[in-house]
């Protein structure tokens, strides 16, 4: 059996195939590279936004989408549900 080679004159045995992936010159391979990289980009900013107890939301080409769930409970009660400035207090770096 021959071996298998990895570059041009270099003959690497035993060596394994992992997943196939799409080549990165198709569209579908350039959109895994950039959701893979918005992945890692965005990573800090979407722990943080779960800390602060955010819902975090994937789009399409590696968007996000952040929601404050109680933003909908100060437009549903009329400002009763959650104080004002606790919620301007988030995002900031301030303490609400």
């Amino acid at each position: 059996m021959a071996a298998v080679t990895g570059r041009p004159g270099r003959a690497t045995a035993g060596m394994t195939c992992i997943a196939p992936r799409p080549p990165l010159f198709s569209v579908a391979g350039f959109r895994l590279a950039v959701e893979a990289l918005a992945d890692r980009l965005h990573a800090g900013g979407d722990a943080q936004a779960r800390a602060w107890g955010w819902e975090v939301t994937r789009t399409s080409w590696g968007g996000r989408t952040y929601r404050d769930p109680r933003m909908s409970r100060l437009s549903a009660t009329g400002g009763g549900g959650v104080s004002r400035r606790a919620v301007a207090g988030r995002g900031r770096g301030r303490s609400g």
